[in-house]
């Protein structure tokens, strides 16, 4: 049996450190196989990666018009009102429901592993097919520059499809949002959306699919060893790292082998 030493050294009853190849890749698919290393597990936490995209695969409804509301002017979805300690005070959002058709939110995260909730709304425009979308980053507008309002747009073609030769999105069905600076220190953040798998059907408002890739710090949380060898370790944000790869050996006639040393 193996059990790690108080700096994080794998070693056997006899403190034997277990050899194991080093791995080229994180995901566990290449190592280097010309000598082997003393496998060590991580003291620090996993490190945490900025969202750099975001995968909205929704269905916007067909049948839906334009709101009779315009969007507000400013950067913000929210508005700052002052009040008196003698009576309660009321907050309004800067963004009412009669502004836009549909809604959904997901978190993201910065260079330093805080979390921050970016907002989607989706607003029909009298054109057919068209639709206007404002993201907000913790409630300030982040969006297209290229726009005066800084929304992006969204063309359907007459089957519900994306158009991706069309409104803001390249060929692949992407625009870039522009760069959101945290107030904490972190880098900005530069946001790939993704709506290539995006519709406008006669349907419901629906999300089929809203992921992105980033992730905060995280702490040591386990060991696995796979089928072939390979040992990860397994972090509380989810993620996990390949720490190396147990040479492992098949043989023909395993009854026929001897035991050697203290193995």
């Amino acid at each position: 049996a193996f059990s790690s030493d108080r700096n994080g050294n794998v070693v056997n009853h006899a403190n034997e450190n277990l050899q194991v190849f080093a791995p080229i890749d994180t995901a566990g698919t290449r190592f280097n196989t010309g000598a082997t290393v003393d496998l060590v597990l991580p003291t620090l936490s996993g490190a945490p990666q900025a969202t750099d995209n975001v995968i909205a695969a929704l269905n916007l409804d067909a049948a839906e018009t334009q709101p009779g509301t315009a969007w507000p002017a400013g950067t913000t979805d929210t508005t700052d009102v002052a009040y008196s300690a003698a009576a309660d005070p009321t907050f309004e959002s800067n963004i009412t429901t009669d502004m836009y058709n549909h809604a959904t939110s997901t978190t993201i995260y910065d260079s330093l592993g805080n979390s921050h909730r970016a907002t989607m709304y989706y607003r029909k425009t009298a054109t057919s097919g068209l639709w206007q979308t404002y993201t907000y980053i913790d409630g300030t507008l982040a969006g297209d520059g290229a726009t005066a309002n800084h929304y992006s747009t969204l063309q359907f073609q007459p089957s519900g499809a994306l158009d991706t030769t069309a409104g803001s999105v390249d060929a692949q069905g992407r625009f870039d949002l522009d760069a959101w600076t945290p107030v904490n220190g972190a880098d900005p953040i530069t946001v790939t959306f993704d709506y290539a798998a995006t519709s406008q059907y006669g349907a419901d408002f629906a999300v089929n699919d809203l992921t992105q890739d980033g992730f905060t710090a995280g702490r040591l949380s386990g060991v696995d060893v796979d089928n072939s060898g390979v040992i990860f370790a397994r972090f509380t944000n989810g993620q996990s790292t390949a720490l190396g790869k147990v040479a492992l050996a098949k043989f023909n006639n395993p009854q026929g082998l001897r035991q050697l040393g203290d193995t």
